[in-house]
């Protein structure tokens, strides 16, 4: 029920935002023409024939881009909400597994035993990280819709729940969600010191997830480092999108587990080993 009400309230904000997109272009030509006016006055040379006009039918020449942009998310949104939905039948069937190694491998014990810990690894592996990820996603996501309502920033449900989900993607996500809801609140905000303000406090919030929030609930589950994973996030990403980008990084996980149960290729996890090896 919280979710179908979430979903219902993340595609009502989704459609307020399809309407108001000609007033968030009205205002993005006024913030564009004011910075014209302002360079101006500091001397800066600025064609004479770039004036309100000029701003005015460039910005509507352009705003499909806003319009493909709102659309991609919401596309992202499901995409991932699938995702979700495939991650939980493989959890619900995870006994079907065991029962196939069972059959594959009735005959040859020592290559069932490896298989039934290969695959027990790494389901404890997937169900901590997705689990604990979701729980840090719906943290994210309410902190971050509660700055943004204390500021009073248009669609602060749709923003809350977009840096939320970029967030799951380690190293790019974050920079990008914080950047593009700044130029919004810079957009759609006469005063300057609002933007600066939602800047600051999702940075700080942000930061004790990533630092405090994310170790805490997650920790060190996958047990790979940072190369591994920001290869696991381009593969993914080519591969399956913004979805490949998340569940490439526990199969990278699961990768390292296969490889360390072979006795002729296990030397090779030893390059998804975090820098501190010396217990392994």
């Amino acid at each position: 029920m919280p979710v179908t009400t979430s979903l219902t309230g993340l595609n009502v904000e989704l459609s307020h935002i399809f309407k108001g997109i000609p007033a968030i272009v009205h205002q993005l030509t006024n913030r564009l023409h004011d910075l014209s006016l302002s360079l101006k006055d500091a001397g800066i040379v600025i064609p004479d024939h770039i004036d309100k006009t000029f701003i005015s039918n460039w910005v509507n020449k352009h705003n499909d881009i806003i319009i493909n942009f709102v659309s991609a998310f919401g596309l992202n949104i499901w995409d991932i909400i699938l995702t979700m939905f495939y991650l939980f039948f493989l959890l619900y069937y995870r006994d079907l597994i065991p029962h196939f190694y069972a059959h594959k491998f009735k005959n040859n014990k020592s290559r069932l035993k490896v298989a039934e810990d290969r695959f027990n690894k790494s389901l404890t592996l997937i169900r901590s990280y997705i689990y604990g990820l979701a729980l840090i996603t719906l943290i994210s996501a309410i902190l971050n819709y509660l700055i943004l309502m204390a500021f009073g920033l248009k669609f602060g449900l749709f923003f809350a729940v977009f840096l939320a989900l970029l967030n799951l993607i380690p190293f790019v996500g974050n920079p990008i969600g914080l950047v593009i809801i700044s130029i919004f609140a810079i957009i759609t905000n006469d005063n300057m010191l609002i933007p600066l303000f939602i800047f600051l406090a999702l940075f700080v919030i942000n930061f004790l997830q990533d630092d405090v929030i994310r170790p805490w609930i997650v920790g060190d589950k996958l047990k790979i480092n940072a190369f591994t994973v920001f290869i696991a996030i381009i593969i993914g990403g080519m591969i399956w999108g913004v979805s490949g980008m998340i569940l490439f990084i526990p199969i990278a996980g699961v990768i390292k587990i296969i490889l360390e149960s072979m006795e002729k290729h296990g030397i090779y996890a030893i390059f998804g080993y975090p820098h501190n090896i010396g217990h392994y």
